[in-house]
């Protein structure tokens, strides 16, 4: 009787292209993942003209052969996260002498454009690769069951092939490690630009993104262009509850108010991430500006933890990106 291939014998890989037409062979970086895929995209139509059928037309092609990731989520490595971050901060400013420190910047300007690679799900010998990507967004993530922060990554991109390809060595959650916010420092404040170490965080999530819609031109087989969108955020928290102020700022105007306003209380966001092996890599995402509005919690007869659920509005800060990343790692050149 013959045995079922597994489907977790697989890892994407990665490498940035020197330009837009010149596709990489060479595998940068390879990861294992929580979920997802990149993978190949195409639509179809049936001909539908007045010829008195009682049968639907013949189908056809769009022409629209690309290829997309949407639901990617990697383990939060610390080589592999400063590619990912890059695809959709242009700027990669480095300063220490080992560890490096990665300071990332001119999130929504033009970016590079990446090459992704995945091995044979089958365990065979079809190599697939994805030429000519975009970044189309990236979210970072954690719970109070630990592990590694999950970063998930959207990438859209021209023309998907079957070539070969030279493979890196893949990142090793046992080997490598990873970057978590378990033992770290969480924090946070309504209504001040400096956060403060808070206890309360159960889950978080904060995820940019930038549309990357793929098109089609009249005599194309596959998509020759990409059209890039506006960048957008969304950040939301789970809290233990234990105290009223992001819900009396949210409707009053203040921490402590107590009658409407339309004012709109802005605080601030810092998460930071340490690393499970090297003790002096870590990662940190700055919001320096958000409005953190809370859903009153209800009751519950069964006694439940009392949760808070906080979403965040990010605004433009006084200096800098909306939201800003620090990678320090062993990498000592620019990515």
């Amino acid at each position: 009787m013959p045995i079922v291939s597994p489907s977790n014998n697989y890892i994407v890989g990665i490498a940035k292209q020197t330009n837009e037409a010149t596709v990489n062979t060479v595998e940068e970086y390879g990861a294992p993942v929580f979920s997802g895929t990149p993978l190949p995209m195409e639509g179809m139509d049936r001909v539908a003209v007045t010829d008195a059928s009682a049968i639907d037309g013949d189908p056809f092609k769009l022409g629209d052969q690309h290829w997309e990731a949407s639901n990617l989520v990697f383990p939060s490595f610390g080589l592999h996260m400063g590619r990912l971050l890059f695809s959709l901060y242009p700027t990669d400013t480095i300063s220490g002498a080992g560890p490096y420190t990665h300071t990332y910047s001119g999130l929504g300007l033009g970016t590079t454009w990446q090459t992704m690679f995945h091995t044979d799900i089958l365990g065979g010998a079809v190599e697939w690769t994805y030429e000519a990507g975009q970044c189309a967004g990236m979210s970072f993530s954690a719970d109070e069951n630990g592990g590694p922060l999950r970063v998930g990554y959207q990438i859209v991109g021209k023309r998907p092939t079957v070539a070969s390809y030279t493979n890196a060595t893949p990142q090793s959650t046992s080997t490598d490690g990873y970057f978590t916010v378990k033992g770290a420092v969480l924090k946070y404040e309504a209504d001040s630009a400096t956060p403060a170490t808070e206890l309360n965080v159960q889950s978080f999530n904060l995820a940019i993104t930038r549309p990357v819609t793929p098109l089609a031109t009249a005599d194309g087989l596959s998509v020759a262009y990409l059209g890039i969108g506006k960048v957008s955020f969304d950040f939301s928290m789970t809290l233990l509850k234990d105290d009223h102020e992001m819900v009396r700022g949210a409707f009053f105007g203040a921490v402590g108010g107590s009658t409407p306003s339309n004012t709109i209380p802005t605080g601030s966001v810092e998460i930071n991430c340490v690393h499970t092996i090297t003790g002096g890599h870590s990662f940190k995402l700055t919001i320096p500006k958000v409005a953190l509005f809370e859903t009153p919690p209800e009751p519950d007869p069964a006694a439940s933890p009392l949760t808070a659920a906080v979403t965040g509005y990010v605004f433009k800060p006084a200096a800098g990106d909306h939201v800003q990343p620090i990678l320090i790692n062993a990498r000592s050149t620019a990515y």
